[in-house]
């Protein structure tokens, strides 16, 4: 399970409409989205490491073909001597949900009332249940819309909710509002980092080929496509550019849509 912080660039008239077109565009990488049945093949490794486990010749598929789906929860068939999954996930997936702001959200909510999370001066979380100096005890937070909710210590979910379920009001900001090129620029640094680090593995003889494969399909799939890795994506481009001087000509029409994507 992992967290995916990803920032989109979009043109809209108003930030709902940003929203909805983030949500537009994430729709068709939901991982619990299903489609029509496809055949994905086992490879090489995929049947070494199944064999080994069930103690069978890895060239006796009539065998592995039965223990498929207990294998990874899909039945399957062999085509000219080759072993495939029938699959009906989205083979586009990249979340299984997010949030807008998250992990990562602008909003100052959570930064502001630190101390009634984290105890002062560590990262440990209050535990409402052990801590003598929270035990028993409440406090009570007010949010951007004027609404007051009372709260648990050490419990950040719900400031997470809440900022989620109102975006408009921190996760989404036009250009007027905050210098998009640090924002964009501290992203593609990381995409660049994270690239040069699966490039690192790849080329490791100590790697795994499992390992390997799944770098190297990162690594392929480079710059032309969206995936969460990217961190940053020009949702109205749909590339991973983006023209400063285009977004300056119009800055209440451009916006950056910050979101908390979970695989």
């Amino acid at each position: 399970m992992t967290h995916y912080h990803n920032v989109f660039l979009v043109r809209a008239s108003n930030k709902i409409s940003a929203l909805k077109l983030t949500q537009m565009f994430l729709a068709p990488f939901d991982e619990n989205l299903e489609v029509k049945p496809y055949r994905e093949y086992l490879n090489e490794n995929d049947i070494k490491h199944m064999a080994e486990y069930y103690k069978v010749d890895p060239t006796d598929l009539d065998s592995l073909l039965l223990k498929l789906k207990d294998w990874d929860g899909d039945s399957g068939g062999i085509q000219e001597g080759r072993l495939f999954y029938v699959r009906t996930q989205n083979p586009e997936g990249q979340w299984d949900y997010y949030q807008f702001g998250g992990r990562w959200m602008w909003s100052n909510l959570i930064k502001d009332n630190m101390d009634k999370i984290v105890k002062p001066g560590t990262n440990h979380y209050w535990n409402r249940f052990h801590d003598n100096e929270v035990k028993g005890k409440t406090w009570t937070i007010t949010y951007p819309d004027g609404t007051v909710h009372l709260l648990e210590y050490g419990q950040d979910f719900e400031i997470r909710k809440w900022v989620s379920n109102h975006p408009e009001l921190s996760e989404v900001v036009d250009a007027t509002e905050i210098d998009f090129t640090p924002i964009i620029e501290k992203l593609k640094q990381s995409y660049r980092k994270s690239v040069k680090f699966w490039g690192e593995q790849k080329d490791n003889e100590e790697t795994s080929e499992d390992i390997k494969n799944l770098y190297k399909k990162k690594i392929d799939q480079g710059l032309t496509k969206w995936t969460a890795d990217c961190h940053f994506w020009n949702i109205t481009d749909n590339s991973y550019n983006y023209d400063v001087g285009e977004i300056k000509t119009e800055p209440k029409r451009w916006y950056l849509v910050n979101v908390d994507l979970h695989s």
